[in-house]
């Protein structure tokens, strides 16, 4: 009895000592995040890469832990996986550990969703997300979540970041392969972890262990304006270099090379053999150009027009485009499906085109670094006319030719001349010259009351932003959105649209002040970019869609009986990557004010930041003056 008694004394100190221990690391885990409700105490991914029948095979193992550190965690509760036909899912489980009695009760999530995932940009895609909701999400229960993938395509292993939305307490990547599969890793802003990084290799019974081990890792912070995440936070890539097997098709990737002859393999071969229709179709358009440049124009130009581009990613049709004849016949077609009718028909008029597969603006990566198909995500045609590559990307129906997506803007595009050859060369920047927003505006004062005729031009990139131009329906809003300010009051009418060209006319209210017989006048009507400040304490770079010229010019006629005392002085700051300047003319009766405002970078620096928030300070104060009229009185006859 009394060892029964003495038992039941140690099981109660023990459910006590060990709900006392959890209960110590809430809070001190609390503690050192006092501005999170969760964090992750633990996730991890395990890849195996095994060799089986002369293949390789490869899945993963995903695990996490999340710790809810305060009342109203339960915006943390919600949860998916996203998985495709390259990764699908298996032995998916998930789970709440709510505290109880010194122990945890374990409630099973009970019903997991499967859909389809929408994406606004691909109008059919294989990925699938399975969503839940953890039950009972509350301060100091524990959310877990597991699940195996199996990595069909070995090609493609993923990417795997240290941190989450979540601090993280531990995180780990671990690769476990069979020694004849040799590997290599993309290692991508790790000296942000510091010493808090451990990376180890060894063999153990015919398999070779990789592991990352990192602890403390703060949570990804999300600012406007950011780059992408793969610019910012620490992760690795990890790539199969070689087989020390005979393999039919070994899914080894050890250089730039390798990567382009197994995209090459997977191009159809019929790029170069046209059929009679696309053969009449190029010759028809091309038949009274009499430059290498107007057919080129032609071309680009009907493919933009007569075929929708329509993205499909499904499995190995993300990756292999339909035939040029194909795409002709359907007139629609994913970038791939687009660009190879492009190179054809170019190929057919007798200029020389190639495909070019190319990473958007939101992968940071370069095929040096990492030559897998991780490193792109689009596909153009690339044009040579003499020494000059033209890339040619007509998913976009308002480029002209010469002009590339502003998206790609910067990137390395992988060029295939052939089976064999390749070629590597930079997309150009796009000149702030070209991408202009300019507008001219003369007022004539009828009171207090100020109407204004203004012609306004946009050019390059600069008219893809304002499409709401083309189909107007709220005049006030539009007039708000293009000048930065709410009294303006008009309609906006197309006079060029081809060209980029607007007439609006507009008025505003109240717009001269009187005092006395003196009248003020403030002749800065396009306020655009007034207090675009970047916060002081922003962590990240900022980006840019693309380089840019702001320009105004503002014609007051002074109106009879006035003479001008006095105008606002002229301003100028100016800086290699941006700058603006305001001058002010008198001249036969008309006052002048001409600004302008140029950005010729697509990052922005932390420092400078500081000096561009010093400018738009500067910028809004000038917005603020006025010239300053005063009344002429008729001189009193003695």
């Amino acid at each position: 009895m009394l060892k029964l008694i003495f038992a039941s004394i140690l099981c109660v100190c023990g459910l006590r000592l060990q709900a006392q221990t959890e209960l110590l690391e809430l809070l001190q885990v609390r503690a050192q995040h006092p501005h999170h409700k969760a964090v992750y105490l633990s996730k991890q991914r395990v890849i195996r890469l095994q060799l089986v029948d002369g293949a390789v095979l490869a899945s993963a193992h995903n695990e996490s832990c999340v710790l809810h550190l305060r009342p109203f965690s339960d915006v943390h509760s919600n949860a998916s996986v996203v998985f495709s036909k390259f990764n699908p899912l298996t032995n998916l489980q998930a789970c709440t550990l709510v505290p109880h009695e010194g122990g945890y009760d374990t409630l099973p999530v009970k019903k997991i969703v499967t859909k389809n995932l929408v994406n606004q940009e691909v109008f059919y895609d294989d990925y699938q997300e399975k969503s839940f909701i953890f039950p009972v999400v509350e301060s100091g229960s524990r959310t877990v979540l597991k699940y195996e993938e199996t990595l069909t395509e070995p090609r493609f292993l993923g990417l795997y970041y240290f941190g989450a939305e979540l601090p993280v307490e531990s995180s780990v990547f671990k690769i476990i392969a069979d020694t004849a599969i040799h590997l290599a890793f993309g290692q991508f802003h790790l000296d942000q972890l510091g010493q808090k990084l451990e990376a180890t290799t060894h063999e153990e019974k015919g398999v070779r262990v990789y592991q990352w081990s990192a602890r403390e890792v703060p949570a990804h912070q999300n600012e406007p304006q950011s780059p992408a995440l793969g610019y910012r936070a620490a992760h690795l890539i990890p790539y199969i270099t070689s087989v020390s097997s005979e393999l039919a098709n070994p899914p080894s990737l050890p250089n730039v090379a390798a990567l382009h002859q197994w995209y090459a393999s997977l191009l159809p071969r019929t790029i170069t053999s046209q059929t009679s229709p696309l053969r009449r179709l190029t010759d028809s358009l091309t038949a009274t150009a009499k430059t290498s440049q107007k057919k080129a124009e032609r071309i680009f130009k009907w493919v933009q027009t007569y075929v929708q581009y329509i993205a499909f990613e499904d499995g190995y049709g993300g990756l292999i485009p339909r035939s040029p004849d194909t795409t002709l016949y359907r007139r629609y077609g994913d970038c791939k499906d687009m660009s190879l009718l492009l190179v054809a028909m170019l190929n057919q008029s007798g200029l020389q085109a190639f495909p070019a597969w190319v990473g958007t603006r939101k992968l940071p990566y370069q095929y040096a670094q990492i030559p897998t198909p991780i490193a792109d995500n689009h596909m153009v045609a690339a044009l040579k006319l003499g020494r000059e590559t033209i890339f040619l990307d007509a998913t976009d129906s308002r480029l002209p030719l010469g002009m590339p997506s502003a998206m790609i803007q910067g990137k390395e595009a992988l060029i295939s001349l052939s089976a064999k050859q390749f070629e590597l060369e930079q997309v150009p920047v796009v000149d702030a010259q070209v991408n202009l927003f300019a507008d001219s505006t003369e007022i004539q004062l009828a009171g207090d009351t100020a109407h204004l005729q203004t012609l306004l031009h946009l050019g390059g990139y600069a008219i893809g932003e304002w499409p709401a131009l083309l189909t107007a329906q709220d005049s006030a809003k539009l007039l708000s959105r293009l000048f930065n300010r709410r009294d303006l009051s008009g309609t906006v009418q197309a006079n060029d649209l081809k060209n980029g060209s607007f007439e609006i006319n507009s008025e505003i209210l109240d717009y001269s002040k009187s005092i006395g017989g003196e009248l003020y006048v403030n002749l800065q009507l396009n306020r655009r970019h007034n207090y675009h400040l970047f916060a002081p304490d922003r962590q990240s770079e900022v980006v840019f869609p693309y380089q840019f010229v702001d320009r105004s010019v503002t014609v007051l006629r002074v109106p009879q009986g006035w003479e001008v005392i006095s105008i606002p002085p002229d301003l100028k700051m100016a800086d290699e990557k941006f700058g603006f300047s305001i001058e002010y003319e008198q001249q036969l009766g008309q006052i002048i004010m001409r600004r302008q405002l140029y950005l010729k970078t697509l990052r922005m620096s932390k420092e400078q930041q500081n000096i561009w928030n010093l400018m738009i300070e500067s910028l809004s104060s000038s917005y603020r003056k006025s010239l300053l009229l005063r009344r002429i009185y008729p001189k009193l006859k003695n």
